[in-house]
C-alpha cells in the first residue's frame, strides 16, 4: 500500500523527483482516467465532487510531507486516527449520534494499529504533526461522500468520482507551484507555457522527470488508476450502502496491508505483536458488523456490567 511505498517511490526514481511531483503526475493519471465522466455530470455532483477532492488533497499533501520525516509505520498509526475524525463529523454533520458498538470497534483498531506499528516507534517528530492532516482530511470526505452519494444515480456516480480526482489533480498541482516558487524555480518551469514554446525538456528536467525511470511511470499509473481512480468510483458506489462510520472500521485494517506490503517490499520483519496487532484490527471489523444488542449481551459476560447490573437489580429490589 501507499505507506510501505510512498516513502520510497521518489528514491527509486531519482532524488530529483520531489514528493509533490510525484503527487501531480499520479493525481493527474487518475484525472484524466474519469475525464469523461464530467461532461455526464450535474453543476452539484461537479461541485461537491471536487470540494472533497481539494480536502484530500490537503491529507495527502500533509501524508507526502509527514513521510518526510516520519516512519511508514507512524504514518499508518496516524491515518488510523480517521475512525475518531469520521465519528466526530458524522455528530456535527450528519447529527447522527454515536454508537456504543462504534465505539467499541473504534478503540479496538487504533490499540490494533498502535501495537502493530507503534512497538519500539522512533520519537515524535514533526512529520507526525503533518500526517494528521491526514485522518481528519480523509475522515471529513468519508462523511461528505456518505451526504452527497446517497442523492446521486447513474452518471452522476461516475461524475461525482472524476470531480473528486479533479480535486485531487488540482490540489496536488497547487501544492507543486507553491514549492517550484518556494525554490525560485517556479518561471523555469512555466516558461514553455507562457511562451508556447513546444520543446518543455528544461521543465521536466528541472521536476527531475526527464530522466526518470520506467519504474516511476508505472508506480504513478498503478496508484493513479487503480489505487485511486477506480477505487474513488468503487468508494461511491460503496458509500451509498454502508455508513462511513462502518467504513472508516474497514479502512482501519489498512496498517494490516502496510506491515503486509512492508514486509514484501521493504524486507521488514512481523513478529508476535503484529500478529496480535492484526487480530485486535479483526476484532474490531467483526464488532462493527454485530447489531447493537448482540455487542450488548456480550458486554454483559464482564464482570465490571454484570455488577453495575447488580447493582442495579438490588436497588429495585
Amino acid at each position: 500500500r501507499y505507506f510501505a511505498a510512498a516513502s520510497d517511490m521518489s528514491g527509486a526514481a531519482g532524488s530529483q523527483i520531489s514528493s509533490s511531483v510525484f503527487a501531480t503526475v499520479r493525481f493527474g493519471m487518475a484525472a484524466l482516467t474519469l475525464a469523461p465522466f464530467l461532461f455526464t455530470g450535474t453543476r452539484r455532483s461537479l461541485k461537491s465532487g471536487f470540494q472533497i477532492g481539494l480536502f484530500v488533497a490537503l491529507g495527502y499533501i500533509g501524508q507526502a510531507i509527514g513521510l518526510e520525516t516520519t516512519t511508514a509505520e507512524k504514518a499508518a498509526f496516524i491515518c488510523s486516527l480517521q475512525v475518531v475524525f469520521v465519528v466526530a463529523f458524522s455528530s456535527l454533520i450528519g447529527k447522527k449520534s454515536v454508537e456504543k458498538k462504534g465505539v467499541i470497534a473504534a478503540l479496538l483498531g487504533i490499540f490494533g494499529v498502535g501495537l502493530l506499528e507503534l512497538m519500539g516507534a522512533a520519537a515524535p517528530s514533526i512529520g507526525d504533526i503533518w500526517c494528521l492532516m491526514m485522518p481528519a482530511s480523509f475522515g471529513l470526505s468519508y462523511v461528505l461522500v456518505e451526504k452527497y452519494a446517497k442523492d446521486f444515480k447513474g452518471t452522476e456516480e461516475l461524475s461525482f468520482s472524476s470531480a473528486q480526482c479533479g480535486g485531487f489533480a488540482v490540489g496536488s498541482f497547487l501544492w507543486l507551484l507553491g514549492e517550484q516558487w518556494q525554490q525560485g524555480k517556479l518561471r523555469s518551469m512555466l516558461l514553455p507555457l507562457l511562451t508556447w514554446s513546444p520543446d518543455i525538456r528544461p521543465a521536466l528536467e528541472g521536476l527531475g522527470l526527464a530522466g526518470a525511470p520506467t519504474s516511476f511511470y508505472l508506480g504513478c499509473a498503478y496508484t493513479g488508476v487503480i489505487t485511486t481512480a477506480i477505487a474513488i468510483v468503487a468508494q461511491t458506489y460503496a458509500f451509498k450502502k454502508v455508513p462511513s462510520t462502518d467504513a472508516s472500521v474497514i479502512i482501519v485494517s489498512e496498517p494490516l496491508w502496510a506491515a503486509l506490503s512492508a514486509a514484501l517490499i521493504l524486507g521488514e520483519q512481523l513478529g508476535v505483536k503484529d500478529l496480535l496487532g492484526g487480530s485486535l484490527i479483526a476484532s474490531a471489523c467483526l464488532v462493527n458488523s454485530m447489531q447493537n444488542a448482540d455487542v450488548e449481551r456480550v458486554l454483559k459476560r464482564f464482570p465490571f456490567t454484570a455488577k453495575g447490573d447488580d447493582r442495579e437489580g438490588g436497588g429495585a429490589g
